[in-house]
């Protein structure tokens, strides 16, 4: 076994609507006293088999309902995928990502779109800023621009 797989639809706030801040705030406290510690315990580097976010404003407050029902908040969405991505990117235990919801089909997401997935929206600037290394939109860029997300 190289990898431990985890679905990671942990709750990040107790209202809708955080800031930045509170989003990573609560990313760095699973990944500094849940998770990491588990790797460590494990000895194995961690994927995440299944996340995801919503794109409404309750994306964060419990990620893994799929009947909660809100206008459409690419930002929202985009502040959560990146709050998970940059409490990470300096560990070196996260082996990789499974994004739910990435589809085949062309015509997936898009402004507007309140599903999961991130194709089309602001969250999908923000997966390719993190992976992509070196490009205009860096993750402290896209960080401050969040940040003043509405």
């Amino acid at each position: 076994m190289d990898d431990v797989g985890i679905d990671a639809y942990y709750p990040l706030t107790t209202h809708y609507g955080p800031t930045l801040a509170e989003l990573e705030a609560s990313w760095r406290r699973i990944h500094d006293t849940i998770l990491v510690p588990f790797a460590h315990q494990v000895r194995r580097p961690i994927v995440f088999t299944e996340v995801g976010y919503q794109s409404i404003s309750a994306a964060s407050y419990a990620p893994a309902d799929h009947t909660i029902v809100s206008a459409y908040d690419g930002c929202a969405q985009a502040q959560a995928y990146f709050a998970l991505l940059d409490s990470w990117k300096n560990s070196g235990l996260l082996a990789g990502v499974y994004w739910w919801y990435w589809t085949t089909s062309l015509n997936a997401g898009g402004a507007g779109d309140t599903t999961y997935s991130p194709q089309g929206k602001p969250a999908e600037a923000v997966i390719a800023a993190f992976w992509r290394g070196t490009s205009s939109s860096t993750p402290q860029t896209l960080g401050k621009m969040l940040s003043t997300c509405q």
